[in-house]
């Protein structure tokens, strides 16, 4: 029963407020995002009055049992948000058992929907058992703590038994390095400067002393280091065209923009520095190859073990046949950086984030950047990548891509399609912008529960926290704190164990619940010309 006039409008505001509260992180990132702010706040706040409406219709008009309706309503709803209008699948219900890993293990079989659906469940079942959802009898009160027990038993007894499976038995080890620079758009030049050579100081520190740790203790280097989303400062070049084709214009702006990626690496382990670059004398070696080439052949000669890097960066476009140098579409990438000291494969983020990389109608309307902090919106990337690590096939993911549960899937399909299995995922990120609010805390719960719905390890790398080594069943194996400078070397293992989530089931139930739940509403809008022409014909 519903109280009080008008209780469908209290219950949005009351659910407005809570959206407000739980998303005023968002604000942190610059004032001009504040309309993203109170607009997704508005929009996710429709859906608990939805929620209620479609559970009474359910309970009252077709005789469905509240412990039932509240669940397949509730995940149904948490599927419609975190796939209309690009999605938003923060702060789930099932997030908030993120820390009771037995509970969060059937996210293998349902994703993070079904997670929510059972405690939906729970809790439909105590109110219904205890008499507070209206009239049952003593059978329906039975029935009820039926469900509950018989739910209950089966979660536990299902996470406890995939927490005690087998481990793996190939392995990678991953040193991360976080940062701690706040992330802000300089005013001027001078203060961009300021600001990217901070960034450059703590990353270049922060790998050496993870190398020289692990030395310390003897321990072998790791077979990957990897640094947060965009932390990188040298920029990434491809050219578009026919290779045959290409000036030498475009040629050397490629070759030279790699050469200072290699540079930019080398000097953030501490194996080339000005004196150790003077020694380097450009007219020696092969001189029927460039510079550049030369370059590598000489240190290539030194003998210096390179550790792998796996590094967030920008990614600029060209075009291969132009004689002149003219950047665009401009990407957000993870690129790796191999043994080689060669770019060996780079990922560009698919799935951008509204009004931080892109604003709706930006293209159309360009003037609308001119009240952004950011000069034009970034280009998605296409379709995944897959990066050999150790023993490992690691697939990377940047930002907020990892709080999408349909994308992640559906790039591990994509890669395994083409026979291609990922053992362990990355996600590259700069979650400083939203500085030590809990919106860093709900990214974390999102990739530990993507662990477990892909039965993958995950490995984070973010700028200002958290960053974290998370294994297969969704468990911290260690992590940096929020607001400060981090790093750590974590072993992770391939999962013998198979996720038919991924493979099977995937977001099926949840779509099936999304249609249950609008169903009260297609009917209602279907019904409601029929209900005008017969009061017409009365009257």
């Amino acid at each position: 029963m519903l109280f009080g006039r008008r209780p469908y409008v209290q219950i949005y505001l009351g659910s407005l407020l809570h959206q407000l509260a739980v998303l005023w992180f968002i604000c942190l990132a610059h004032p001009a995002v504040a309309i993203g702010w109170i607009g997704l706040s508005i929009y996710l706040a429709i859906y608990l009055p939805l929620f209620v409406a479609a559970t009474r219709w359910w309970h009252h008009r077709c005789g469905v049992p509240v412990w039932i309706a509240v669940p397949i309503v509730w995940a149904g709803g948490e599927w419609l948000r975190a796939n209309l209008f690009t999605g938003f699948a923060m702060n789930l219900l099932g997030h908030a058992w993120v820390d009771q890993p037995i509970i969060i293990q059937i996210a293998d079989l349902a994703g993070g929907y079904g997670v929510s659906a059972a405690i939906a469940l729970w809790g439909a079942a105590i109110a219904a058992s205890v008499g507070l959802t209206g009239s049952l009898g003593r059978f329906g009160r039975a029935a009820a703590a039926a469900a509950l027990l018989i739910s209950l038993g089966a979660v536990l007894g299902y996470g406890a038994w995939r927490l005690s499976g087998p481990e793996g038995t190939r392995t990678a080890t991953i040193g991360v390095v976080q940062g701690n620079v706040p992330a802000e758009f300089p005013a001027t030049p001078e203060a961009a400067q300021t600001y990217w050579d901070e960034i450059e100081r703590q990353y270049r520190d922060g790998t050496r002393e993870l190398l020289a740790s692990l030395a310390e203790r003897e321990l072998p280097p790791p077979d990957l280091i990897v640094w947060p989303e965009s932390k990188f400062t040298a920029l990434d070049v491809q050219a578009d065209g026919d290779p045959t084709r290409f000036t030498t214009p475009a040629i050397d702006e490629v070759d030279g923009r790699a050469l200072a990626i290699e540079i930019r690496a080398l000097e953030a382990q501490g194996l080339l520095d000005d004196e150790t670059l003077d020694r380097f004398d450009p007219r020696s070696g092969d001189r029927s190859t460039s510079v550049h080439e030369r370059f590598r052949v000489w240190f290539g000669e030194r003998g210096d073990p390179f550790v792998p890097m796996l590094v967030g960066l920008q990614t600029a476009r060209i075009d291969g046949d132009s004689p002149t140098i003219d950047y665009r579409d401009f990407g957000n990438s993870a690129a790796l950086v191999g043994a080689d000291r060669r770019v060996a494969a780079r990922y560009s983020k698919n799935h951008l984030v509204m009004f931080g990389e892109y604003v709706p109608f930006g293209e159309t309307f360009p003037w609308i950047y001119t009240v952004m902090p950011f000069d034009g919106g970034m280009k998605a990337g296409r379709g995944p990548t897959a990066m050999t690590v150790g023993d490992l096939l690691v697939c990377p993911s940047i930002c907020f891509e990892s709080t999408v549960p349909h994308l992640l899937r559906r790039q591990l399909l994509e890669l395994q399609r083409d026979g291609t299995r990922v053992d362990a995922l990355i996600n590259v990120t700069d979650d400083s912008w939203f500085r030590t609010s809990a919106g860093l805390d709900l990214h974390l719960a999102c990739n530990r529960f993507r662990a477990v719905e892909l039965r993958r390890a995950m490995i984070v790398a973010a700028n200002g926290g958290i960053s974290a080594g998370i294994d297969g069943r969704g468990q911290l194996m260690v992590s940096g704190a929020k607001g400060t400078e981090a790093r750590f070397a974590v072993t992770v293992t391939d999962t013998p164990i198979e996720s038919l989530y991924l493979t099977t089931v995937g977001d099926g139930p949840a779509m099936l619940a999304a249609l249950l739940s609008l169903l009260p509403f297609v009917l209602a809008i279907v019904a409601r010309p029929g209900r005008r022409f017969r009061r017409s014909a009365a009257e």
